[in-house]
């Protein structure tokens, strides 16, 4: 199953402040945000497979919880390398909104702090640990290859003890960006998730 894009254009331009399509100096995939702001260009070409969220808000302190896992295909040029460029995760809801934007920097993986990326398995996966989650509250990502296709690649994202805001209009978008912070190559992709529910009296938010 594959879940295409969908983002209000109107309301998302002007939740970053923009005007949806008049003055923009470029808008690629037709969005209402001008591509020195978007994410991701070329969301009309890649969607991002099956996706599922799990979001748990405990207090307005942090301790909550999130887990985004998907696929995309992206173009393999130029090389994936997350331990180069990092990893941008952003979620919105049917307003627009960006509840989630997080950007986990480049870097490989310190054994002092333990932190940053690992590449394995002959660069075919990459892995980013932080058992604190001082970036953003994540502890995990990992960028894995299929196998298959060069560009074919599944994300997952776990993170505990931060803020992770629970989307108040449904439907959720889901942008992940492999060349981040803004892609210029290609190597996003932009998600809507079919089915959203709370559970625990609003405090948790199941997407798949």
């Amino acid at each position: 199953m594959t879940v295409r894009c969908w983002i209000p254009r109107l309301a998302l331009a002007l939740a970053l402040g923009l005007s949806p399509r008049v003055g923009l100096a470029a808008d690629t995939d037709g969005d209402g945000i001008d591509d020195t702001v978007d994410p991701c260009t070329n969301a009309a070409a890649v969607t991002i497979d099956v996706p599922k969220l799990r979001l748990r808000k405990v207090d307005d302190a942090g301790g909550g919880r999130i887990r985004f896992a998907g696929s995309l295909g992206v173009p393999s040029t130029p090389a994936i390398d997350p331990v180069a460029k990092g990893l941008r995760l952003v979620i919105r809801d049917a307003s627009g909104v960006s509840t989630i934007d997080t950007t986990i920097p480049p870097g490989a993986f310190d054994p002092d702090t333990r932190r940053g990326w690992l590449a394995t398995g002959s660069g075919r996966t990459f892995r980013y640990h932080d058992a604190e989650g001082l970036v953003g509250g994540i502890e995990k990502v990992v960028v894995r290859h299929d196998g298959t296709e060069p560009g074919l690649l599944k994300v997952i994202v776990f993170g505990r003890h931060g803020l992770f805001p629970l989307p108040e209009v449904l439907p959720v978008t889901a942008t992940v960006v492999i060349d981040a912070p803004i892609a210029r190559t290609g190597q996003c992709g932009d998600g809507t998730f079919e089915i959203c529910f709370f559970r625990n009296e609003g405090r948790k938010l199941i997407c798949r």
